[in-house]
């Protein structure tokens, strides 16, 4: 018994102790936002809180270990009040740098060591989910993802949190009667 605990103990324990998989290099400020520069404290992509308006929010994956994983789901870590995602594409090809198009998201070979672009879709709400002068932050993105047998879900804290922000008053996306 004592063998058989040694081996699964070194195939298994990686598997389930894996976290090799990042933020990687690539960061887009994606449609409707700006990027800024906060000092010492980073920087921060702002979009405007558009009522019934959709925007992207685009950045990358990487696998920073010395294995393969397959990403199951990408995502938002928790709802937003006003913002609600609306799904995910991902660069067509794997690789550094800005990508040439985005395909529907669906489960995806990430090999050791490269990466891959991610845009993730939201919709804003009505002008009644955001107070006036009000901000909400998606800060971090949720991956889902298997090594080997094993299966994790990791929060990626993004190094560009992307704030929306509705003014004193809510201007609202072009057909929204909300």
């Amino acid at each position: 018994m004592g063998a058989a605990a040694a081996i699964a103990a070194i195939v298994i324990v990686p598997m389930l102790t894996y976290d090799e998989v990042t933020e990687g290099g690539f960061r887009g400020i994606g449609d409707g936002g700006r990027s800024v520069e906060a000092g010492p404290f980073g920087d921060y992509v702002a979009k405007r809180y558009v009522a019934g308006g959709r925007t992207t929010v685009e950045t990358s994956i990487a696998n920073r270990g010395d294995r393969d994983v397959e990403i199951l789901e990408l995502g938002d870590v928790k709802s937003l009040d006003g913002v609600s995602p609306r799904g995910a594409r991902i660069a067509a090809q794997v690789g550094p740098g800005s990508p040439r198009s985005y395909v529907a998201f669906r489960p995806f070979e990430l090999p050791a060591g490269r990466q891959r672009a991610v845009e993730l879709q939201f919709r804003m709400g009505a002008c009644s989910e955001l107070e006036p002068g009000t901000l909400v932050a998606f800060t971090a993105l949720h991956v889902r993802y298997r090594t080997g047998i094993a299966e994790r879900g990791e929060n990626i804290e993004l190094r560009s949190p992307v704030q929306f922000e509705r003014g004193p008053r809510c201007r609202r996306a072009r057909g929204d009667r909300g």
